[in-house]
Formats: structure tokens, C-alpha cells, sequence
């Protein structure tokens, strides 16, 4: 019981006091505000429980230590992508690649043919228009006059 006393005494009067500096620290840090009061409880928590007291010199070093520590732990798990994740993804993908390629190349096919009947057709327009035709009767071919 003496033992949680120690514990608790040394906590409101080393890492207490220096909760607002984490605080405000942490929002000039970090991008999301909602995360700042996570962060600040979990380096609250962690120096409550695993803080040496007897060994702990300075209680603002020891708790911006925790800080940076877990700054650099939520760094590494956004960059690091689950292996099973991954997997996930490949399954997804494979599911639907087939069927997605043969819609994809068909639409694709339909574009070009409906590209080139376009130019094909502007061409036909502008050459009557030069050769003095009509334009309703563009799309004739000259030859069968």
C-alpha cells in the first residue's frame, strides 16, 4: 500500500505539472486534434505505470521521451502495410480482373471506333463543304453522281 502511496506522490509532483507542455506540444505536432488527448493519456498512463521512481530524475524529460517514443511507434504502424492486408487486396483484385479487363477493352474499342467515326466524319464534312456539296449530302460518296 506504501508502495502506491510513493507511486502516486511522485506522479502528481514529477509528470503532473508537465501535462499542459505535452499537450500543447503534441498539437503542434500532430495533424489530427482528436489524437492529442489519446497521445497525452497514453503517455500519462504508461509514465504512471511503468515510471521509476527512484531513478527518474526529471519528469518532463521522462514523459516527452514517452511522447516521442509513441510518435515514432504510430509512424512506423502507418507505414508498414499487414502482410494479410495485402493479401486481401490480391484476392480482390483477382476476382474482378478478368471480368474488369474484358469490360475495360471492350468500352476501350467502343471509344476508338466512335473517335474515328467522328474524325472520319468531320473529314467527309469539311471536303464537301470544300467541294461546294451540300452538307446533307456529305456523307455521299463522290462517285455516285
Amino acid at each position: 500500500m506504501e508502495s502506491i502511496r510513493v507511486r502516486l506522490d511522485w506522479f502528481k509532483i514529477a509528470i503532473l505539472p508537465h501535462e499542459g507542455a505535452l499537450r500543447a506540444r503534441l498539437r503542434r505536432i500532430v495533424n489530427r486534434p482528436c489524437d492529442v488527448d489519446d497521445l497525452v493519456a497514453e503517455c500519462m498512463t504508461r509514465a504512471y505505470a511503468n515510471g521509476d521512481v527512484t531513478r527518474t530524475t526529471s519528469g518532463k524529460a521522462y514523459l516527452f521521451q514517452i511522447a516521442r517514443n509513441l510518435l515514432i511507434d504510430e509512424a512506423r504502424r502507418e507505414k508498414v502495410v499487414s502482410l494479410e492486408l495485402v493479401a486481401e487486396l490480391d484476392v480482390l483484385h483477382a476476382d474482378h480482373s478478368t471480368e474488369a479487363t474484358l469490360h475495360a477493352r471492350d468500352e476501350l474499342t467502343s471509344l476508338i471506333h466512335d473517335a474515328r467515326f467522328r474524325a472520319r466524319s468531320g473529314h467527309l464534312l469539311r471536303l464537301a463543304v470544300l467541294r461546294g456539296r451540300p452538307a446533307s449530302l456529305a456523307f455521299v460518296s463522290p462517285h455516285s453522281d
